[in-house]
């Protein structure tokens, strides 16, 4: 008879210990899919709720007044925005999210108002990310809740800066902060409205180290951009990254806690059964010896079933942890929630290392039965 066949034979002869295998396989395969799938989705959910923090990163000129810079907000001395395109043709850099500012005090109608210019977010090579910055149309503002009260403005109402009018696009809420008396546009329109063409007084950006402040974030990234850019100075938000850093840092132990944790537990649960299942058949693979079949087509035998049920396990473990993930996790990551997707490189592992894994837990114990006296293993039956 066929390896083939009597691997089918068995299987039906032993279809419960078979479907209690297939179960634990599945069980298992299904914990590491979802782990890896959870851990994926944590990791870009914490990034994103880390990223929407804000901007820590604020890069002004070297010559700023820092009293004022603090006292004010922001610096009213200027630097050349090509400064801007040299920081995001860099590559292998430690910041991301590169939007270059023009901040400058301004009488509206009799009104002291802060006029800010938003450029387009930039990215440096390899490093595009959703944008975190709004979007201004071109000829159009956005206006603090103070500036609009006291100018009783409306929405798509004209607003005259300097030398060039606005429709204004969007009435912001009221914060509580200097931002209730600040108006925003895009960047070109300010910097003409200004009389300052291709001028600008910041760049903000998010720093990527993710690092504590005993681990020197700040020289690092002074280092780093002090030679790209020696014309300019570094400020962090230190608080902001700080709170960044620990959060991602975080969930990343935690990650890497509970998956080893959880899959050496199946390991251990899997090697368990097989053994279990292979002292118990002790007597089967006498009987086999006795008629004829050499170790190595009982071997066959044994490995061969044992691939099959890995195989059949990885399926079932996949399918189920797939659907459940994909079924659940938005209500668990709300932000990154459309990320959550089939991964069929997990289908392809699942499939590799089951029957792999299988036929290992099945080869310890039936090498220690084939190997056994099959007169002295029948005298004992």
């Amino acid at each position: 008879m066929k390896p083939i066949q009597l691997i089918f034979k068995e299987l039906r002869y032993h279809r419960g210990n078979a479907f209690w295998s297939v179960l634990a396989v599945a069980l298992t395969v299904g914990i590491f899919v979802s782990v890896s799938m959870i851990q994926t989705s944590a990791e870009r959910e914490t990034r994103r709720i880390t990223r929407n923090l804000g901007f820590n990163l604020r890069i002004i000129p070297r010559e700023a007044d820092m009293t004022r810079f603090y006292l004010a907000g922001f610096t009213e001395e200027t630097m050349p925005e090509a400064v801007l395109d040299r920081l995001v043709e860099q590559g292998n850099v430690s910041y991301n999210h590169l939007v270059a500012t023009l901040h400058q005090p301004v009488d509206l109608n009799g009104i002291s108002a802060i006029v800010t210019g938003l450029s387009e977010e930039k990215y440096p090579p390899g490093m595009k990310k959703p944008d975190m910055s709004p979007h201004i149309e071109p000829g159009t503002v956005e206006v603090g809740h103070e500036i609009a009260t006291q100018l009783n403005l409306k929405r798509d109402a004209q607003l005259t800066i300097g030398k060039k009018s606005f429709t204004v696009a969007r009435l912001m809420p009221e914060l509580g902060t200097a931002d209730d008396l600040r108006v925003v546009g895009n960047l070109d329109d300010v910097q003409a409205a200004l009389e300052l063409p291709n001028e600008i007084n910041e760049i903000k950006a998010i720093d990527c180290l993710c690092l504590t402040s005993d681990q020197n974030p700040l020289g690092i990234l002074r280092t780093e951009l002090e030679s790209i850019l020696p014309e300019a100075k570094v400020i962090l938000l230190s608080e902001m990254a700080e709170t960044r850093a620990r959060q991602r840092q975080l969930m990343a132990k935690t990650i890497r806690f509970v998956s080893p944790l959880l899959l050496v537990t199946c390991a251990a649960w899997l090697i368990a059964l097989g053994m279990i299942n292979a002292r118990q058949r002790v007597s089967e693979i006498g009987l086999l010896r006795a008629l004829g079949y050499d170790s190595g087509s009982i071997g066959v035998l044994f490995v061969g079933k044992a691939i099959l049920i890995g195989l059949a396990g990885a399926v079932l473990g996949y399918a189920v942890a797939t659907w459940l993930c994909i079924t659940y996790g938005p209500n668990l990551f709300e932000l990154t929630s459309k990320s959550i997707q089939i991964d069929w490189q997990l289908l392809r592992q699942s499939l590799t290392m089951a029957p792999l894994f299988t036929a290992i837990c099945s080869l310890i114990p039936t090498l220690f039965a084939i190997t056994r006296d099959p007169a002295r293993t029948l005298r004992q039956d």
